[in-house]
Formats: C-alpha cells, structure tokens, sequence
C-alpha cells in the first residue's frame, strides 16, 4: 500500500543566536529527528550535541549539520570513552562513542524538548539533572517528514521479531502514546500495542514495534537516508 503523507508545514522554530536568525524546513527535520533520538541540547550552552556509537553515522550527521548551516567544518569528530552502567546487574561496560557540538543556534527549542522532572515520571529521583527530555504536545503536527523518521529510527530503533522496533527509553507512557500518534498519523504506519515494563531494579522502559504489514511502507519511507549510512544498513535487512 502506497503511503500517503501528509503535507509539511512552515518550520515552526527558528534557529538563532545574537547574530542571525534563520528558518529551514530541512534543518527543522533534522534536529528534530536527533532529539527524539540521542540528540541534546546544552541548557547553557544551546548546542545541539550529536552523540552516536558508529563513526560512519556520526560523520554523515556532522556533512549534514553542515550542509543545514547548523555545524561548521570547524565541528570537531572526537572520539569519547565512558562506562556503561547496566542498572539491573550494576555491571560497568567500556563503551565508545563519536561525538560534535553543533553551533549556538538552539535556545528557542529547548522550552519544547525539556520539562521538569516530577514525582510521576519514570526517572524522577535518578540523576543529577532536574530535567529531563519530553515529546512536546505539537509533535503529531510537526512530526511529517521521513528524513527525521530515518534518523530517529538510525538512533534509537532496530529490529524485533521481525519488524522494526522503536525504543522510546524512560519516555512517560502518555508520551510514547504522542509519539505513536504522530507516527500513525503523518506516515500511515500501524503499531502493536505499547511494550512497557520494569525491571527488578525498578528502571521503566518502553518502546513501540512496528506491525509487519506496515513494514514495507516503513522501509520505502527511510530507506533513502539509510543507505548514507552503510554500516547501519543491516537495520533495515527483514527476514521474510
């Protein structure tokens, strides 16, 4: 079944800093893709920071940002080493990551992508930060352009049981019913029902699988972005 999509609207949010003030609908999608994925914006700083585990994609969004005029060419690559923490078992993991700073350009977006952290949110209390990332109430409106379905599904999704699988973390299950929303609505995509849970250490988790039917309308939608990145083709790679 051929999807349908609907129609984009005017970029909602600028980018701005005391120099300039710009609109872009493909810059829009961009970073909006990275923040419901592992994008972050800086409270102080307002910079977008691109955070991944494969080099390859974090270089292909650095040529992005750039072309966007969100990044300069001076937005350095740097290789960042830490330890992973499994909160079940208390494990500690060296991981590595890539990581660039876009530019000072985003203080009008963080009010929408950042709220206070209450006691009925599933990491209330964990962390030092009393804010946490949200899924702002506009997003079925401003959620309709594929490139940043691809890029959120590059970060955060994969496959199970043979469909895609979105990972939506310790997003507040009334928020993953939004984004879901948004997805069905704007991309004609059908989900099973919401998988939630916690573990023995009390961590919530949620996420969204993808309903097989609506798979090959998925891939048709994101393979265009996903084939920039040939190390991470393999997400896209169904058994029938």
């Amino acid at each position: 079944v051929k999807v349908v999509l609907r129609p984009p609207k005017e970029c909602p949010l600028p980018f701005c800093n005391s120099k300039e003030l710009f609109y872009d609908g493909k810059a829009f999608a961009f970073t909006l893709g990275n923040l419901l994925g592992d994008g972050h914006i800086h409270k102080s700083k307002n910079q977008l920071q691109i955070d991944q585990a494969v080099e390859e994609y974090t270089l292909w969004k650095k040529r992005e940002a750039e072309k966007l005029n969100l990044a300069t060419a001076k937005a350095n690559v740097t290789e960042v080493q830490r330890l992973r923490v499994d909160k079940l078992s208390g494990r500690e993991t060296p991981t590595t990551s890539y990581r660039f700073y876009c530019r000072t350009l985003f203080k009008e977006w963080r009010p929408f992508f950042y709220t206070e952290k209450v006691p009925s949110d599933p990491t209330f209390g964990s962390g030092q930060s009393l804010y946490r990332k949200c899924v702002p109430e506009q997003l079925p409106e401003w959620f309709t352009s594929p490139y940043s379905l691809a890029i959120f599904y590059l970060d955060d999704g994969g496959k199970l049981g043979g469909s895609a699988y979105f990972s939506t973390g310790e997003m507040p299950e009334r928020e993953v019913v939004l984004l879901r929303t948004a997805m069905e609505l704007n991309f004609g995509l059908e989900f099973a029902p919401l998988i939630a849970q916690r573990n023995l250490s009390g961590s919530y988790r949620a996420g969204l699988l993808l309903r097989r039917r609506s798979l090959p309308g998925f891939i048709e939608l994101v393979k265009p972005v996903v084939d920039q990145v040939p190390s991470l083709s393999y997400k896209l790679q169904f058994s029938s």
